[in-house]
């Protein structure tokens, strides 16, 4: 008897055994299938596809506005695309292309192309006026650059609200005071609208730089007053307010929050000075004597772009920047500290490689990039991140590869390969507002304005590839101006 129990405590205590090995192996499994599926979701579940494109003569920037001039247009979005023409003391002109949303929800054949001004000089990124209850349409065109015959630039505005069409726009309207002698030759890339002195009006932020032939670049952060005794009136330069010297391109504005106080910040990228620097008022007065700055990078090189995200999804704010280099450029992700005005900010490197394809003075890439879901009903995970490749005739998307708050590596596609030329400032927008965002991307050296689409084939319930041009190649067609794709399971609505 005692040799049989033995026996069967034996039996029991194998196979007792071999069900804590199973469970062992399945719960091995089961994490496996866990961090497979984690892994699986970091993926990217949808591509941009190309659905067609049209033609633009040196398109540099794009911008898609909802509702722009909507009393005088069916459709609700408008495309403006500025345009500079790189010979010197030759035209530049604004394009804009009314009902958009119309040419890509009804495929129509033949896109318009109109002409809103060629009284610019080098237009750069067009940002629309805010004007709430005033019943008219304008817009801001920062301009200028290095290019002999265009160095003056000026923030204009364009009135759009006069005419019945966009054309019989009125403008351009000189907001920036006006220079003489030898102070001059400022250039203009990006305005932003803030209350800055908190009368109700909002005013126009912006940076200027200029690099002298001879001499050290300059740069200021400024804002043009918005006049209290006369709002938007464009008729006459506002009064400029030098927040701080030094910044000279790219900036953007935001609200951070320091030991319980909110507080509005402006961050500034540099390209010449190479300087990362955030600027806030503990007063919230937006004079020089008044305005504190941490700088929080210095000399990495030449700073393109900065946004202002939550990239890694754990519930804090991060910049993100291109710096530019004709080189090995690079896309780079900061962490905001607690307390963004003396915390240390933890630098990740999401990307390099970034190279020009052709040689020349300032040639560089990357260009600006943008963190965004491409589908506005589905915001869950980390973000993509959109890169305009600059001079090197690319467009790129970085795709996340972990939802991990620490993983900040990152997968580089390239979805337009188009040759060594430039490409510009990409447009992106839920055109029908059918939850899937397109690209207007500008092919400047190309004259080629190329339309993707996030939304995928109906046959198609998850697209992980994206199609690339063979190296060397163009993927620009010699086409007419616009090129309906003809299938209909071709058919990208938006």
């Amino acid at each position: 008897m005692k040799k049989k129990s033995l026996k069967m405590s034996r039996r029991k205590s194998a196979n007792h055994l071999r069900m804590s090995q199973h469970m062992r192996v399945f719960e091995m499994a089961i994490c496996l299938s866990l961090v497979c599926s984690a892994t699986a979701l970091a993926e990217p579940e949808i591509s941009p596809r190309l659905i067609s494109e049209f033609k633009v003569t040196y398109p540099s920037f794009i911008a898609a506005y909802d509702n722009l001039n909507k009393d005088q247009n069916d459709g609700n979005f408008t495309l403006i695309i500025s345009s500079f023409d790189p010979i010197p003391w030759n035209s530049d002109h604004i394009y804009y292309v009314t009902d958009i949303d119309k040419v890509i929800s009804e495929n129509i054949t033949n896109i318009n192309v109109q002409t809103l001004t060629d009284k610019v000089t080098w237009p750069n990124e067009i940002e629309p006026v805010p004007i709430p209850g005033f019943g008219k349409d304008s817009i801001a065109v920062p301009g200028g650059f290095l290019v002999p015959g265009k160095q003056d630039g000026a923030v204009n505005i364009f009135d759009l609200n006069p005419g019945t069409i966009l054309r019989n726009s009125v403008g351009p309207f000189d907001i920036s005071t006006p220079k003489g002698g030898a102070d001059k030759d400022w250039f203009f890339h990006r305005v932003l609208w803030k209350d800055m002195n908190k009368d109700g009006l909002p005013d126009a932020v912006t940076c200027r730089g200029r690099k002298p032939i001879f001499g050290s670049t300059e740069g200021n952060l400024l804002w043009l007053e918005n006049p209290r005794d006369s709002p938007y009136n464009f008729s006459r330069p506002w009064t400029e307010h030098i927040v701080a010297s030094g910044p000279d391109n790219m900036f953007t504005l935001a609200e951070m929050t320091a030991d319980g106080v909110m507080y509005d910040v402006i961050i500034t990228s540099s390209y010449f000075s190479e300087n990362l620097t955030i600027y806030w008022s503990p007063s919230g007065e937006w004079e020089k004597s008044k305005v504190k700055q941490n700088v929080i990078a210095t000399k990495l090189g030449q700073m393109f772009d900065v946004q202002v995200m939550d990239l890694n999804r754990d519930g804090r704010l991060d910049l993100l920047v291109s710096l530019n280099a004709y080189e090995n450029g690079k896309v780079l992700a900061f962490e905001v500290p607690i307390d963004f005005r003396s915390g240390k900010y933890v630098m990740h490197t999401l990307a390099t490689g970034f190279s020009s394809k052709s040689w020349g003075p300032g040639k560089g890439s990357p260009g600006s990039s943008k963190a965004f879901f491409p589908n506005t009903k589905n915001e869950s995970g980390k973000p993509l991140i959109l890169v305009s490749g600059d001079d090197d005739g690319s467009a790129h998307i970085l795709y996340p590869k972990s939802l991990d708050l620490n993983n900040w590596e990152y997968e580089t596609k390239t979805f337009l390969e188009d040759g060594d030329g430039t490409i510009g400032g990409i447009a992106i927008a839920d055109i029908d507002k059918d939850g899937y965002k397109e690209l207007f991307v500008p092919s400047y050296s190309k004259d080629r304005v190329f339309v993707y689409s996030f939304k995928p084939k109906m046959s198609q319930i998850r697209q992980t590839s994206v199609t690339t041009a063979p190296k060397g190649t163009s993927s620009t067609p010699s086409s007419p101006s616009w090129k309906p794709i003809k299938d209909p399971d071709e058919l990208i609505l938006g």
